[in-house]
């Protein structure tokens, strides 16, 4: 890991990494549906949610997907975009989270929501003013604090939680 760290984000090497990844995270989502009965999940409200490098990886799966692994949503929290893609038609609805002191992701959180409402997709963002990079569901009694409350109302308002 650390010797793919340190070589150059156009490495061959990095680039193979980052797609075995993706095609892992792809797998993941046919999995669970596949599973779906035996597991107790409803195969339709099957998402995927990833911080900061976690984040790159779950728009990796939403960007580059086939019927089976699309997720029926998708919350990129600090970290992910379209890497130029154009968005999909058929794009899940996003949730996307940042901190405005973030110098990593806060540009990435809100051109990915411009993407999404420019392609007529659903997206909801938040960008809160403090809470860095990595503010994960530390409570710190800074703004960013209460983002997971807010996603459980998004994940309410798309169906995927019951009231």
């Amino acid at each position: 890991y650390k010797k793919l760290q340190a070589t150059p984000m156009s490495s061959p090497a990095r680039q193979k990494a980052i797609e075995m990844a993706v095609a892992d995270g792809a797998r993941a989502v046919q999995l669970v549906r596949e599973r779906a009965a035996e597991w107790g999940v409803a195969p339709d409200r099957v998402g995927l949610m990833g911080f900061s490098a976690g984040g790159m990886l779950t728009m990796g799966v939403v960007m580059k997907h086939d019927a089976g692994s699309l997720p029926n949503f998708a919350a990129p929290i600090y970290g992910g975009g379209t890497n130029g893609q154009p968005v999909a038609a058929d794009a899940p609805p996003l949730f996307i989270a940042g901190a405005h002191d973030d110098p990593i992701a806060s540009s990435n959180c809100a051109r990915l929501y411009i993407e999404w409402k420019t392609a007529g997709r659903s997206a909801e963002l938040h960008i809160y003013s403090q809470g860095g990079h990595g503010f994960g569901l530390t409570k710190r009694g800074l703004p960013v604090d209460g983002w997971i409350d807010r996603f459980g109302e998004w994940l309410r308002l798309q169906g995927v939680l019951k009231p």
